[in-house]
């Protein structure tokens, strides 16, 4: 069982961006056993892990503004045609 002060050492440093080697680097220096540091690496990076979802998509102003462009141009074609007809 990875120790639970490291994991959040880890979890730590990585959500400030620091690199998952410098972090394991850092842990073995100050006396952590790098099997422990593997250990606690592990655990931290399976619970930085996040489902990517895909990007949501807008609302599409132009399936609107399309179709509203071409019945205007319709009703005024229409319109000069019924008044000089």
């Amino acid at each position: 069982m990875a120790d639970s002060k490291i994991v959040d050492y880890i979890n730590s440093a990585l959500s400030q961006g620091y690199p998952a080697d410098q972090i394991k680097q850092k842990l073995i220096e100050s006396g952590v056993g790098e099997s422990d540091v593997d250990e606690a690496m592990a655990v931290a990076q399976a619970s930085q892990v996040e489902v990517k979802k895909a990007p949501e998509k807008g609302f599409n102003k132009w399936i609107i503004i399309i179709p509203l462009i071409i019945l205007i141009v319709l009703w005024i074609v229409f319109g000069i045609i019924l008044v000089r007809g």
